[in-house]
This record gives structure tokens, C-alpha cells and sequence, in this order.
């Protein structure tokens, strides 16, 4: 293994020895020691290292490791799960729960107060095991998942607090969206504590059309950051680290052959070097030069393999479906093999250090390098592929049993690559529950994609099944709308209004109506005929039996048509709206009514009315314990009663919208509770 690799196992061929001295990254180790050294005296860094696979991005990470545990820092570690099927903010939980393994979790509670059980979300054995936590307000999608990101970066400085904290996310490449959003957040409030947060990537996957990349390119433009672009080794530095490696010098031609072929790449010098040793062949440089490039990586980690017995070899081949790390036991199952039988098929993978016990991590293994594993993965045909999915797929099952939430991503993965095999239903069934579970999450991009995959499994059913992809595009366009992505859901949710009527469902036209329409019943229609015909159209669909979701496309429509001529057409929708929800007694659908009503009648200037409706919307949030909703109302009386010019009272209810600004924490309504006090101060 490449020295510029982690080191995580002790047996070694005959031809080589591990090589402990990090070659040519003395510039770029200077640096990071620099920003350890910032950070430890309370100015917190973020370092991104990017490169090309094998270029040793994480041998790096893993000697700066090494270097802050010897200063007194903890170090945790994050990696992406590049095999798929990993839940939303897998190396932040990985984090967390290194950190909060057996400390004193009330203590935990005590030190982020209400936070506690928003960061719950993400690590449920808080919940698990304080059963007092508070309940979480109701909130917006971004509000939610502001407070979520705000507790977790209290969390970490709280852990700073007891000492000076190193993360290291390695993989960052293969990360789900919102764990990069999180990362960007974090680095933002993270400039005045003991912090160091050093991300590992492949630059070279990130395209434009990467879904991380963006969010990734946000985050390289924070003041905390500064990226360490990795290159090849130079000739001389290759030639030191292969003398390192095989404890003897190579003949010129040799190290000159290997630095030409491999560019200078770490992983590539150390694969080619050993792969030479185990021939016999050091002294020629022709086998090296008759080696291409990509594809020279592969043909070496193939011949590697070869000379393992076909059992171990068959052993490799399912655990490069099971991903880079793997669990004795889950390949067990799957094999259909006692375990003991799986290690023994294993010594011979451990003793050619393809792949190697996770350190700490019992009965766990790892391939040692994400290539190997690729590349072995590769091998398999695609009908064979999607069949040890499904193997896989059914032995976690078995596994997991009746806790398979935490792992219903994993899940979904898998029977989603074994779908072209023929079992659709469990592939759309796991992709549509891990969606939905990460919408609870707050992870909305992580949903997007699993929805997204859900359909294109969908895609394979025969014969197709409509009502279930209408009832999956609608949660896709809601997953959507959450993520800020507001033109891709307003087209899905066409897609789903049209599936609706060539369903003749008018319920799921309507959701597709409101969905299209977005989540505040008082935006404007500004011109878009198409929210305002679909909505109408939804509403004639319906009948006239009353019921919560009527209620709610009359409340929207005359949202939506409040800059409209007719007055009397919006009031009349509103009103409708308010006398079902009230009749029907769903305090949900009431308040979306009331929200509606004060949207229809805010131009006719009638301000009692208004107050009147504000104090209705009060009750109603009052009596559900929303404090958000409560919020919205005090805005709506705020408003009406500057314009009656009642200051003092304004001013009362000014001061409750302060209070309850502070309780939700969010910045959007701290923002507006300034510009208010400005407004009444001039």
C-alpha cells in the first residue's frame, strides 16, 4: 500500500515493507500544521484537499491526525460512503457519535438546551436515552433545517470547549448535498473556536452537473477555507518513496519508468512497484512501459488479485458490493457461510493488503483503496451485479429486522441496483421510505434524489402502476419545493396534475394544484395563469362535499388572486374557505384558511376585519402550541394596527414577535422583527 495511503494493516508480502515516512508533502503538511496551530489557539480553519484518486489525500489527512492527537486535540473521523445507499449525513452522525460515545449525554442536553432535540434528528440515541427532550416547533423547510445546522455547530464547539477539535471528512466527493450544506454552515461560525476541519475530494468528479458541486464550490469561497490542490510526486520524490517502500535503491531506468507512467501518482508508484517485486521483475522498466494509462491501475490491481485462491477471490467479489467497508457478519449472510469460514477466505486478501481489519471496529473490514474495490466491482457482469445486490439487499434485511430505519437508504440502494432483475416492488418501496425518512431528516436534496430513484424504478413495473408514481411525484415535487429548487417542482407537479386527470383522481389534482401553487397560501399569482387555471380546475374536479382539502384550494385560490380586479370573486373564496375549515374543525386546515382570508382582503382596507382574523389565527396557534403560526399572526395584527395607527399596541406585539424570534432562532424572522423596529422608530 502506498505510504501515501492510511496505513491500516500489519501483514505484508515478502517483496515490500510499509513505508512510514510522508514523501514530497512537506509544503502542503506545513501548511496544515500552520492552520492546526491556528485553530488550537481558538481560530477555527477549514482545509479542502483535492486530487485525482491515489494521490493521497487521505494519508495526508491521516498524518495531521496523527500530529493533533499528539498536541491534545480530538480527532474524528467522517467518511462518505462511496458505494450508495448511505443515509443523509452519514460522516457528520460518524462525528458526532465518535464524540459522543460514552459521555455523560444529560450533561450533553444541558449545554444546547433546546437544540438537543434538533441535533436528536440526526443522532437519535440522545432521544433514546433522555426522554425529557422538548419537542420541536413546527417550522418552515429552511427554518427547520437552520436550527438542525445551528445545534449541530453548538454541538461541536461545546465538544471544542473540552478540548480543540479535528474533523476529517474523507471522501467529500460522495457525500449527499445537505452534509455540504452543513459543512458550509459550519465553517461560517466556526472562525472563533478551537476548530480544524479538513475535507478530502476528488476534484476530478466533480462536474457541473454533480449535485454536490455547487454546494462544494460555496464552501471553498468561506473566509475559514483554503484549498490544497495535490499533484503527482516529482521524479526525485518517487525515487524516495520507492526506496522507502522496498528498502533498497532501483536501478534509474526503473524509478524513471514508474515516474513516467504514473505521473507522480502515490497509489499508483506503490501498486506498480509491488506488483513488479511480486514477478521478480524490478530491474526492467520495459513491463512498465508496456503498461497504459488509464487503464494501467486496473490491469494492476487485477494482477494482484490472480494469484489468490477462486474462493477468496469469489469472497472479494461480494464484498465489493457491500461497499468499501464491510461487516463480517452482512457478508456472512450473504455468502451463505459461517464467518469463520468467510476470515479464513480472507488471509490471503489480509496477507496481499487488498484489504485489511477497520482499527477499532470489530469484526469489520476494509478494501485499501476505493480502486481496488472499483475495480473488483467492475469485474462483475451486470446480470451477476444486479443478482448480488439483491442478495445483499435481502441479508441486511434479515440483518436489520425490525430496525431497518437508520438503514433504509442502504436498502434502497440495493434493491434499486437489483431492480433490472425483476424485483421492482421492494426497490421502489425502500427508495420511496428513504425519501420520506429523509424529509424528516431535513436532508430535502438527499430526498430529491432517493424520490427520483424511486420513479426510475417505477419505470421497470409492468404493467405500470400510475396512481403510485402520481403519489411519487407529488413528494418529489414537495422534496423540491423544500430544497429551494422552485422550476423543477412546479414542473413535476404539472407531470403529477396530468397523471391525476388521466387517473380521473380529483383529490390528486388538487394536491398537484397546491403544490404548483408552493407553500405560502398568500403568494400572488403575478401573471401565472397556469396556478390559477389549475387550481380552478382542481376546485370544479372536487364537487362540492366539503373537506379539508377543498378548503384549502379556495384558501390558495384567492391567495393567489389577490391583485385581481374582482374582489368580490376572492372573497367569496376566502370566506368559503374559512366556514369549511371551521365546520370541518381541523385546526391545520383552519389556519392555511385564515392565512388565505387575510391574503384576499388586505388591499379592501378593512382593517377590523383583518385584526379580527389575526386574533382568530392567534387562537388557533395558541391552542396547537405553534409558536410559529403565532408569529405570522402577530405579524398580520402588527400590520393592521400601524395602519389604524396604534402605535402603542403595535408596539406590544412587536415585542412578542422579539421573544418568539428568539425561541425559533430563525434568521428570516429576526430580520423581519429589525426592520420593523426601524420602520416604528422613524
Amino acid at each position: 500500500m502506498s505510504p501515501l495511503e492510511p496505513r491500516i494493516g500489519d501483514s505484508l508480502g515478502p517483496e515490500t515493507r510499509a513505508a512510514d515516512t510522508l514523501v514530497g508533502r512537506e509544503r502542503e503538511m506545513s501548511e496544515l500544521l500552520a492552520g492546526l496551530q491556528d485553530a488550537m489557539s481558538g481560530h477555527g480553519r477549514l482545509f479542502l484537499i483535492a486530487g485525482e484518486p491515489g494521490i493521497g489525500k487521505t494519508r495526508l489527512a491521516d498524518e495531521l491526525a496523527t500530529e493533533a492527537k499528539a498536541r491534545g486535540a480530538t480527532v474524528l473521523w467522517g467518511r462518505c460512503w462511496e458505494a450508495g445507499g448511505a443515509p443523509a449525513y452519514w460522516p457528520w452522525v460518524q462525528c458526532l457519535r465518535t464524540w459522543i460515545g460514552g459521555r455523560d449525554l444529560k450533561g450533553i442536553a444541558d449545554k444546547l438546551g433546546a437544540g438537543a432535540a434538533d441535533v436528536a434528528q440526526i443522532i437519535p440515541e440522545l432521544r433514546d436515552h433522555l426522554t425529557d427532550l422538548p419537542s420541536l416547533p413546527s417550522l418552515d423547510p429552511e427554518g427547520a433545517r437552520f436550527r438542525l445546522f445551528d445545534a449541530t455547530t453548538a454541538l461541536l464547539r461545546a465538544a471544542a470547549q473540552v478540548q480543540p477539535v479535528v474533523l476529517v471528512l474523507d471522501d467529500l466527493h460522495v457525500a449527499d448535498t445537505p452534509s455540504v450544506l452543513l459543512l458550509r454552515f459550519v465553517a461560517r461560525e466556526i472562525a472563533g473556536s478551537p476548530i480544524l476541519i479538513v475535507a478530502a475530494y476528488r476534484d476530478v468528479q466533480l462536474t457541473t452537473g454533480h449535485p454536490s458541486t455547487a454546494a462544494l464550490v460555496d464552501v471553498i469561497r468561506e473566509p475559514t477555507a483554503r484549498q490544497i490542490q495535490l499533484g503527482g510526486l516529482t521524479e526525485g520524490d518517487v525515487r524516495r518513496f520507492v526506496e522507502e517502500l522496498m528498502g533498497a535503491q532501483l536501478p534509474d531506468r526503473l524509478v524513471s519508468s514508474v515516474y513516467a507512467k504514473t505521473e507522480g501518482n502515490p497509489l499508483f508508484v506503490g501498486e506498480v512497484v509491488r506488483l513488479l517485486a511480486h514477478e521478480g521483475r524490478l530491474v526492467e522498466a520495459e513491463g512498465v512501459l508496456a503498461l497504459a494509462l488509464p487503464e494501467m491501475i486496473r490491469e494492476v490491481i487485477a494482477r494482484r488479485v490472480e494469484p489468490i485462491s477462486p474462493q477468496s477471490k469469489r469472497v472479494l467479489s461480494f464484498a465489493s458490493v457491500l461497499g468499501r467497508e464491510f461487516d463480517l457478519d452482512a457478508l456472512s449472510r450473504v455468502m451463505d457461510m459461517e464467518s469463520d469460514e468467510v476470515l479464513q477466505a480472507l488471509d490471503e486478501p489480509i496477507a496481499a493488503r487488498i484489504v485489511s481489519e477497520v482499527p477499532g471496529a470489530l469484526a469489520r473490514l476494509r478494501f485499501a483503496h476505493v480502486l481496488i474495490r472499483e475495480t473488483l466491482y467492475q469485474e462483475i457482469t451486470p446480470a451477476h451485479r444486479a443478482r448480488l445486490h439483491r442478495w445483499v439487499g435481502e441479508a441486511l434485511e434479515s440483518l436489520y429486522g425490525e430496525s431497518r430505519e437508520p438503514h433504509l437508504a442502504e436498502l434502497a440502494h440495493h434493491f434499486f441496483q437489483a431492480a433490472p432483475g425483476g424485483d421492482v416492488d421492494r426497490a421502489v418501496r425502500y427508495a420511496r421510505a428513504a425519501g420520506d425518512r429523509a424529509v424528516r431528516l431535513l436532508a430535502y436534496e438527499e430526498a430529491v434524489r432517493l424520490y427520483r430513484m424511486a420513479l426510475e424504478a417505477l419505470d421497470l413495473k409492468r404493467p405500470p402502476d400510475e396512481e403510485l408514481r402520481c403519489a411519487l411525484l407529488l413528494a418529489l415535487g414537495d422534496a423540491l419545493i423544500r430544497a429551494g429548487d422552485g422550476p423543477s417542482a412546479k414542473e413535476t407537479f404539472l407531470h403529477a396534475a396530468q397523471s391525476a386527470r388521466d387517473l380521473r383522481v380529483p383529490e390528486l389534482l388538487a394536491q398537484a394544484a397546491l403544490g404548483y401553487g408552493g407553500r405560502f397560501v398568500w403568494a400572488r399569482a403575478r401573471g401565472d395563469r397556469t396556478l390559477t387555471s389549475l387550481l380552478e380546475e382542481a376546485l370544479s374536479s372536487m364537487g362540492p362535499k366539503e373537506t379539508g382539502l377543498r378548503a384549502r384550494v379556495l384558501a390558495r385560490l384567492a391567495g393567489a388572486l389577490r391583485d385581481d380586479a374582482d374582489a368580490e370573486r376572492r372573497d367569496t373564496y376566502s370566506r368559503q374557505a374559512v366556514e369549511i375549515a371551521r365546520r370541518l374543525g381541523d385546526a391545520s386546515t383552519l389556519a392555511y384558511a385564515l392565512s388565505g382570508r387575510s391574503a384576499a382582503i388586505w388591499l379592501l382596507g378593512n382593517i377590523n376585519e383583518r385584526l379580527a382574523v389575526a386574533d382568530e389565527l392567534l387562537q388557533v396557534a395558541e391552542r396547537a402550541g405553534d409558536r410559529e403560526l403565532a408569529f405570522e399572526a402577530h405579524t398580520h395584527r402588527y400590520l393592521s394596527l400601524v395602519e389604524r395607527g396604534d402605535i402603542e399596541a403595535a408596539q406590544a406585539d412587536l415585542e412578542i414577535r422579539e421573544r418568539l424570534a428568539g425561541e425559533l432562532g430563525q434568521p428570516a424572522q429576526h430580520w423581519n422583527v429589525a426592520v420593523a423596529e426601524v420602520a416604528l422608530a422613524s
